[in-house]
C-alpha cells in the first residue's frame, strides 16, 4: 500500500506542474520528440529537413528556463494583461533566436551560430534569475529565489543522471537475461526524454507555490556557505596570486602581457564575483566576519588586475583590429569595471544589477543592430584593410576598386593581407568583402550539391573566386617557400588510362616477341632489356645494335591539356580507346595506364608510373 501511495503522490507532483508549466513542458516535450526522431532518422531524412529539425530542438530548449521565468512571473499578477504578455513575449523572443540562428548557419557562419546560441542560452539564465522577483531591490528576496534555482539546478542533474543510470541498467538486464534484443538507440531515446522532459518535471516539481514568499525567508543552508567558502573562495585565492605574481613582473620586465591572461583574469573575476553572490547574506553574520571583509575587498584587488585586462585587450585590438572575440573580450571587461564600482559604492546592496547589467551588454555587444561584436569587426577590419591596400598603392579610393600595384609584394605582406580577406569572408560572408568586391550568386553556389541546398553560398567556390580575384593584383594564400615545402609533391598528380572495359588491338605486323611494360619491373634480358630515363622522362629499348627511343613525357603533353599548366587538385585523365601510342621501325609501344607528378623545385612535370604492351618485329 505504501508503494502505491508514493506511486499516487509521485504522479499527482507530476501532474500539478506540467498544469502549473503547462508551456515549459511543452517545449520540453517537443526538445525530447525531436531529439528522439533524430537519432532514428538522422541519416535517412533530408538534410535540409534534418537540420531545421535540429535548430527546432534548440530553440524548444531555450523555451524551457525562458517560459519557467515567464510562468514565475504570472503567478503573482492579477489581469490577464499581466498574466500573459510575458508568455507572448517569449514566443516573440525564442522567433527570433530561430531566425538569428538560421541566418549565421545559412550563411555558414557555424562558429558565429554557436556563439549566438551561447548568448541566446546565457541570456534566457540571466532573465530567468531576476525577472520572476517582484522587488528586485531586496537583495535577501533576489538571493533566496536564486538560491532555490541553484539548489534545484543540483539536484536536477543528480536525479537525472541516477535516474538515466537505473533505466538504461535496467533495460540491460532485460535485454541481456531474457534475449529480448532491443534496439542501440533505446539508450540514446531514454536520454533524450531523461535530459528534456524528465529533468523539466523534477526541476518544477521541487519550486515553492509563492516566490513572493521567499523575502521573508533568511535560510541559509549550510552547505551552500561551506561550497562558496571553502572551494570557490580557495580558487579565487589561487588565482589572484598568480595574476598579482604576473603582473608584478610584466612592471619589473616593463613588457605587454600574453594575450591569453585575459582568459586568466576573466575566470578569477566571474569566480570571485559567483562566491560573493552565494556569500552575500553570511557576510551580515557576526559570526563570521572573514566574509564580511573578503566581500567588502574583493572588488577593490580587481581594480589593477582589470587595468592588466585592458592593456592585454586594447593592445591585440590596436594591432590587429576588433575582431568577433576581441569586442566581445572589450564590453566584458567594461561590464567587469562597471560592477567593481557599482557594487562597493552601493555595499552590496542590489545584488540584483549582476544579471541586469550582464543581460544589457549581452544584448548591445552580441545581439543589437550595429553595435554588435558582428558588426564592428566587420567594420573594423574592412577599415584597417582599406588603409593597408591604400598604402600599398592596391587600392583605388575615386573608383572604389582593387588594382594591381607598381610594386611586387614580398611574401609576408601578400600572406597576410590574404588572410585579412578570407578573415572577412570565413566569418561573415562573401558581403562582407564589399566593396573590395561582388562575388557574383553564380560563382558561389551549386544546386546540386547536397550540402550547398542546405547553405546560402558555397564556401569552396567562393574562396576560389576571391583567390582568383586576389592574385591579380598580387596576393596570395601560400609564400613560395609554402608551396614547395608545406604542401607535398604527391599532391599534383593526374592520372590517364583508357577506358576499362577496352583493350587495345594487337598491331598489325609480324612479331616475334612481346611483353608487359611497366616502370616497377623493366624488362632487362640478354638481347632486349629497357631503360628509363626520369630526367627526361624517355623511355628507351635496347636489342642488341638496335636502340627505340620514345619520348613519352612530351608526347603525353601534345595529347593531354592538363599537362600545359600545374593542377592544384588531383585529377583523372582519359586516354580513349586507344591509348599513349609509340611507333618505330620494327617496335611498336602502347600505353594503357600512366601518373604524371608535378615537381615544384624543377617547375615540370615528371612519370611516376605506366603501365603497356611493347611488341618488336621479327628479324
Amino acid at each position: 500500500m505504501r508503494i502505491l501511495s508514493a506511486t499516487s503522490q509521485l504522479l499527482d507532483s507530476a501532474l500539478k506542474a506540467i498544469l502549473r508549466f503547462p508551456y515549459v513542458f511543452m517545449c520540453s516535450a517537443t526538445a525530447s520528440a525531436l531529439g528522439v526522431f533524430l537519432v532514428h532518422y538522422n541519416d535517412t531524412v533530408d538534410p535540409l529537413l534534418r537540420d531545421q529539425i535540429g535548430h527546432y530542438a534548440l530553440i524548444a530548449g531555450l523555451g524551457i528556463s525562458l517560459f519557467i521565468s515567464s510562468h514565475l512571473y504570472a503567478e503573482r499578477k492579477g489581469s490577464f494583461i499581466q498574466r500573459f504578455w510575458p508568455m507572448f513575449a517569449s514566443v516573440a523572443i525564442l522567433a527570433l533566436c530561430y531566425l538569428d540562428f538560421r541566418h549565421f548557419y545559412e550563411m555558414r557562419n557555424d562558429e558565429g551560430a554557436a556563439l549566438r546560441f551561447f548568448g541566446y542560452l546565457l541570456g534566457v539564465h540571466l532573465i530567468a534569475a531576476f525577472f520572476p522577483v517582484r522587488n528586485k531591490r531586496n537583495s535577501n528576496a533576489v538571493w533566496q529565489y536564486n538560491r532555490v534555482l541553484f539548489l534545484r539546478t543540483n539536484t536536477t542533474a543528480v536525479y537525472t543522471g541516477v535516474l538515466y543510470a537505473g533505466l538504461a541498467g535496467a533495460i540491460l538486464a532485460v535485454d541481456t537475461l531474457f534475449s529480448m534484443q532491443f534496439d542501440e538507440r533505446i539508450y540514446a531515446d531514454l536520454w533524450m526524454c531523461m535530459a528534456g522532459f524528465g529533468s523539466s518535471l523534477i526541476f518544477t516539481a521541487g519550486l515553492p507555490k509563492d516566490i513572493c514568499s521567499l523575502e521573508d525567508n533568511h535560510e541559509l543552508p549550510k552547505g551552500l556557505s561551506v561550497f562558496a567558502a571553502y572551494i570557490l573562495l580557495p580558487l579565487v585565492v589561487i588565482y589572484g596570486v598568480i595574476l598579482y605574481a604576473y603582473e608584478g613582473k610584466i612592471i619589473a620586465n616593463w613588457s605587454l602581457p600574453e594575450g591569453w591572461v585575459s582568459y586568466l583574469i576573466m575566470a578569477f573575476s566571474v569566480v570571485g564575483i559567483l562566491a560573493l553572490l552565494l556569500l552575500h547574506p553570511y557576510g551580515q553574520n557576526e559570526e563570521k566576519p572573514w566574509i564580511n571583509r573578503y566581500t567588502r575587498n574583493y572588488y577593490f584587488a580587481l581594480y589593477p588586475l582589470l587595468i592588466l585586462l585592458f592593456v592585454a585587450a586594447l593592445v591585440r585590438i590596436d594591432q590587429y583590429g576588433f575582431t568577433v572575440l576581441r569586442y566581445s573580450l572589450l564590453a566584458l571587461a567594461i561590464w567587469l569595471a562597471f560592477i567593481a564600482i557599482y557594487m562597493p559604492l552601493t555595499r552590496n546592496r542590489h545584488i540584483a544589477m549582476v544579471p541586469m547589467s550582464l543581460l544589457t551588454l549581452l544584448v548591445i555587444a552580441w545581439f543589437f543592430p550595429g553595435t554588435n561584436a558582428w558588426s564592428i569587426s566587420v567594420s573594423s577590419q574592412k577599415a584597417r584593410l582599406k588603409k593597408e591596400l591604400t598604402q600599398l598603392g592596391l587600392w583605388d579610393a575615386n573608383k572604389q576598386q582593387l588594382m594591381a600595384g607598381k610594386v611586387a609584394l614580398n611574401d609576408s605582406t601578400s600572406i597576410a593581407l590574404f588572410e585579412q580577406f578570407d578573415y572577412l569572408l570565413d566569418k561573415h560572408g562573401p558581403n562582407a568583402l564589399k566593396p573590395f568586391m561582388a562575388i557574383p550568386d553564380s560563382a558561389t553556389t551549386n544546386g546540386d550539391y547536397v550540402e550547398e541546398k542546405r547553405r546560402r553560398y558555397s564556401r569552396y567556390m567562393a574562396q576560389s573566386y576571391m583567390e582568383n580575384e586576389l592574385q591579380k593584383i598580387g596576393l596570395s594564400r601560400y609564400s613560395s617557400f609554402d608551396v614547395a615545402e608545406a604542401v607535398p609533391v604527391e599532391a599534383f598528380e593526374l592520372n590517364a588510362s583508357t577506358n576499362h572495359q577496352s583493350l587495345t588491338a594487337v598491331p598489325k605486323g609480324n612479331w616475334a616477341w612481346t611483353t608487359d611494360v611497366s616502370l616497377d619491373n623493366l624488362l632487362y634480358l640478354n638481347t632486349v632489356h629497357l631503360e628509363f630515363d626520369s630526367a627526361q622522362s624517355v623511355l628507351f629499348v635496347y636489342q642488341g645494335s638496335k636502340t627505340w627511343e620514345f619520348p613519352v613525357l612530351e608526347t603525353a603533353k601534345k595529347r593531354i591539356g592538363a599537362l600545359k599548366y600545374r593542377p592544384y587538385t588531383n585529377e583523372r585523365y582519359k586516354l580513349g580507346n586507344q591509348g599513349l601510342i609509340f611507333s618505330q621501325d620494327g617496335c611498336y609501344l602502347d600505353i594503357k595506364d600512366i601518373d604524371f607528378q608535378w615537381t615544384d623545385q624543377r617547375q615540370t612535370w615528371s612519370i611516376k608510373h605506366l603501365n603497356g604492351s611493347l611488341w618488336l618485329a621479327q628479324d
